[in-house]
């Protein structure tokens, strides 16, 4: 019998620990729901949405929606859809399985960054916001929390790429504004364009 008991013992003892759950939603009802907007002031629909870490340093300035998601690491699962049921909004969460107790996860301690695009991912995004959510990743379990985002409550300084507006289709409703993603190609007209000025000023 005390075999028994020891052995039930140890199976919990080794089965995995429950891991944080983290929800990061702009949905707050119909009446406080804030939008996800293209640089139209339309509301997303079919676009993506994550949270996780973020390469701030590595990124620079985006060229491509790859360039953004090359600089995200997402969180356990922590993506989803931005529709246009409550004007273009979403509501995603982590899969529960990241304990970030443990000490061998990369998230613990580490700021909490939410990306934003107007595509089904962000590699086939052309326009895109990116948001410090100013929360980080806790280092110990229970890890539950839910980041209710308010547009009218965010800083200036925690949007890194987007613009604030309203939904056209709403006028009292704050919205966050997606913005178009430089090309490369783009990013080389305005390069070439310099030099042919600098090459004028010398003649």
């Amino acid at each position: 019998m005390k075999l028994k008991h020891i052995a039930a013992a140890f199976t919990l003892l080794s089965l995995p620990a429950f891991g944080a759950n983290i929800v990061v939603t702009s949905k707050l009802g119909p009446i406080n729901t804030h939008s996800i907007v293209d640089n139209a002031g339309n509301a997303v629909d079919g676009g993506y949405a994550a949270f996780g870490l973020l390469d701030v340093a590595g990124l620079g300035v985006p060229s491509t929606g790859q360039d953004i998601a090359d600089a995200l690491t997402v969180f356990d699962g922590g993506f989803g859809v931005i529709d246009s049921q409550f004007g273009g909004s979403f509501s995603i969460s982590g899969g529960g399985n990241t304990n970030l107790g443990d000490g061998t996860n990369q998230f613990s301690g580490e700021a909490i960054y939410l990306v934003l695009g107007n595509g089904a991912d962000l590699p086939n995004s052309s326009q895109a916001a990116i948001v410090d959510l100013q929360s980080v990743f806790g280092d110990s379990e229970p890890a539950n929390a839910t980041i209710n985002l308010r547009w009218d409550q965010v800083d200036p300084g925690q949007l890194l790429w987007g613009e604030f507006g309203v939904h056209t289709g709403n006028r009292d409703n704050p919205a966050l504004t997606l913005v178009p993603i430089p090309e490369p190609s783009s990013s080389l007209l305005f390069g070439l364009a310099g030099l042919a000025l600098l090459i004028r000023r010398k003649r």
